[in-house]
């Protein structure tokens, strides 16, 4: 009994030692150029759109700007259609972009979100707009319409909309502006995406309205300005399941339906998913962040090799911040060589 344990336990050793990595030694020769730097994370969001204006979030939006440059630094942020008094709070904006007549008419007031766009364009930054979130007007939802944090994502704001044509127009009507406002050629590089991760509370609708909010905004849009960069769908990370058979989905509604404004093929020009790191507080050094890009990664490789896909969309979180929407080449981030 004791010499077959022996073996047994020999066996396992040797077994477990087989399968143990081999050392690994990095070398790093800083002397040897090997290409010019080429960020992969120009791209930053928050969730507090009424904060672009302030002092301190004008200063930020230099900062990032001059630290990227000659990068174009993509800027996406909530609320641009959230109905309010235009004061930030946190995870909470508002630009009352749109109001009803006694007549139930539309009434659309651009005056919060050009003092928006002009921060970020006076920047140096270039927008990456979020069509989001419902105005109150257009709510479907009743019950409360903006609640505070934590229970923001609650309130009827997240809501479908109970006109889609009123929705369309709204779009058409940002679209338009912007356009006379900017130009033509200058929007026509702006992204246009709709909504903001639809398959968790962020969308209290239906998969299927979804699809519905998604046909008619890029309608809306694309009525205004054709050549406009229109996508979707903004999904959180494709490692759940949840999320990822949403993003299937939502493909499958693009390749095989016909759109639910138009009656005609529906535009996709980039596919939108979020893809986050870990950010974990580092026991051998206190007071530094190990800011776990593995599972970001595996991520994006994961919806690369699934969708085989040039060019993405994805979002990162640090340290209990985000930054949001870096606009991604899956081919440069390979040749990062973290994969």
């Amino acid at each position: 009994m004791l010499p077959r344990l022996a073996s047994t336990l020999l066996l396992a050793a040797s077994m477990a030692a087989a399968q143990t990595p081999a050392p690994t030694t990095l070398t790093v020769n800083f002397a040897k150029p090997l290409a010019p730097w080429q960020p992969i994370t120009a791209a930053f969001g928050y969730d507090e759109l009424n904060e672009t204006t302030t002092p301190g979030g004008r200063a930020l939006l230099a900062e990032l700007a001059q630290a990227f440059h000659p990068v174009p630094v993509l800027i996406r942020a909530h609320h641009l259609f959230t109905s309010g008094d235009g004061q930030p709070s946190l995870k909470w904006s508002s630009s009352n972009v749109l109001t009803l007549d006694a007549h139930g008419k539309p009434r659309y007031n651009f005056t919060l979100l050009d003092q928006t766009f002009d921060a970020w364009l006076s920047a140096g930054t270039r927008p990456f707009i979020e069509l989001g979130f419902m105005p109150e007007a257009l709510a479907s939802q009743p019950g409360p319409y903006h609640l505070a944090y934590p229970h923001t994502i609650q309130g009827s704001v997240q809501s479908p909309p109970k006109d889609f044509t009123a929705w369309q127009a709204l779009c058409h009507a940002l679209t338009e502006h912007l356009v006379q406002r900017y130009g033509r050629q200058q929007v026509a590089q702006w992204p246009f995406e709709v909504w903001n991760e639809p398959d968790i509370p962020y969308w209290h609708g239906t998969r299927e309205q979804y699809f519905q909010l998604y046909d008619h905004a890029v309608a809306g849009v694309r009525s205004a300005l054709p050549e406009a960069i229109v996508g979707g769908p903004a999904t959180t990370s494709p490692r759940s399941p949840k999320a990822a058979d949403f993003l299937k989905a939502f493909l499958n509604h693009i390749a095989n339906d016909p759109s639910s404004a138009t009656s005609q093929k529906i535009p996709l020009d980039f596919i939108s998913f979020h893809a986050k790191g870990k950010p974990q507080l580092d026991p051998a050094h206190p007071g530094h962040i190990r800011m776990g890009l593995s599972p970001e990664l595996n991520d994006a490789n994961r919806t690369q090799q699934a969708l085989k896909l040039l060019n993405a969309v994805e979002e990162e979180e640090r340290n209990s911040c985000y930054w949001r929407l870096v606009a991604v080449a899956y081919d440069r981030q390979g040749n990062v060589g973290m994969r």
